[in-house]
């Protein structure tokens, strides 16, 4: 899907993958993801929110699980705002947050900004520690909704 999205396709074609072995996350790796038919529904919601894709290579992973901050690694910085993460067995969702950063430093994201992140990696139960912000009940309407839901925080502080 980046591949196609970069190069401004208008749908997605078959692409022959001879081995996942170079990937960060082979496991999540659809060799078919042209046979849903979400691509559509992908360009439309980056359009709509002014999005963008972007990909980690391992190298960038490397650093941003080794990069400091504040005198400490990822993890601990997790740790201490309550997620645990423990040893990492599945990368997806650090692999998202390492993505979020690279294009906050690289300026596409604005400082300050609110982001969507999803760790996840399907390897436990959730803890309950997680308190919901906003809750996707109408997934055509989710962005108004959203809006809305801002709106309204906004104006009870």
């Amino acid at each position: 899907m980046y591949r196609a999205w970069k190069t401004r396709r208008r749908n997605l074609r078959p692409l022959k993958i001879d081995s996942t072995s170079g990937l960060l996350s082979p496991v999540m790796y659809d060799v078919q993801p042209h046979t849903y038919g979400t691509y559509g529904d992908l360009l439309a919601l980056l359009r709509e929110t002014k999005g963008a894709l972007c990909t980690i290579n391992h190298s960038e992973f490397a650093a941003f699980m080794d990069r400091d901050l504040g005198g400490r690694g990822i993890l601990a910085l997790l740790k201490e705002h309550g997620i645990e993460i423990g040893e990492v067995k599945e990368r997806t969702g650090l692999i998202a947050l390492a993505g979020t950063l690279k294009e906050i430093d690289a300026g596409n994201i604005r400082k300050g900004s609110r982001v969507l992140w999803c760790l996840t990696s399907g390897m436990t139960h959730a803890d309950g520690q997680a308190t919901v912000e906003f809750e996707v009940t109408n997934p055509q309407t989710m962005l108004k909704d959203y809006e809305d839901h801002i709106s309204l925080v906004a104006q009870h502080g």
